[in-house]
């Protein structure tokens, strides 16, 4: 963030519905939808053109808010984030990258689940107390009904070709959630900006920070 606000006004929009994030009203659980969420965001804060960056689901949000409203975004960047082909691919992957040790979400799972998620930089957390703690409570006491709101539609090549040059992925060369035959091939097919982020996993943003943020302010600008 320190980073990024140098050449950006740049605002951290909290997950409603998330682990560790913002508590849902009776409203989220009758009709939530990103688009409007969103939209209802940029409107309370005034703002007619913006970028957009997610991580992991948020960079679903990114490209997928993108692709609703091409007048609103400049442009978009997806952190450790693919596009998935089909919703079994999604939750194949899920179950692949966090079972078992999620079910069991003691310390040590914790600490084996973030090694399996990460890049040879996992250092970055493990040195980190604060963060490991912080990591070890998402996982304990996350609501899995709650993000069931957040649905993750499946696209048509037709439409993410409106992405195009108007998006960009950033991928953990480690990163099994997103780095993979299947979803690379579909970026490759679809003429997408990619890059692969050597030495780091899903959660890229911390692996390799300074790499991420050279990458982002430079495709922004």
């Amino acid at each position: 963030m320190k980073d990024l606000s140098k050449e950006f006004y740049v605002i951290a929009v909290d997950a409603i519905g998330g682990s560790g994030k913002s508590e849902p009203n009776n409203e989220y659980w009758r009709s939530f939808n990103q688009i409007t969420w969103i939209n209802d965001i940029v409107t309370a804060l005034d703002i007619q053109n913006f970028n957009i960056c997610g991580v992991s689901y948020g960079a679903y949000l990114a490209y997928y808010y993108t692709l609703k409203r091409l007048d609103k975004v400049n442009k978009a960047v997806c952190l450790a984030g693919r596009i998935p082909s089909n919703s079994f691919e999604v939750m194949l992957k899920m179950m692949t990258a966090f079972l078992p040790e999620a079910l069991f979400p003691s310390e040590k799972n914790c600490t084996k689940l973030l090694n399996k998620l990460s890049g040879p930089h996992r250092s970055t957390f493990h040195n980190n107390e604060l963060l490991m703690k912080h990591w070890y409570y998402l996982l304990k006491y996350f609501n899995n009904r709650s993000m069931m709101q957040h649905k993750i539609k499946i696209h048509t090549d037709e439409e993410i070709a409106e992405l195009r040059n108007k998006v960009l992925f950033l991928i953990g060369q480690y990163d099994r959630l997103s780095n993979y035959p299947k979803a690379i091939r579909r970026l490759k097919d679809n003429q997408m900006n990619y890059k692969i982020i050597p030495d780091a996993g899903h959660a890229i943003n911390h692996e390799q920070a300074d790499l991420i943020n050279m990458e982002v302010i430079h495709f922004l600008h």
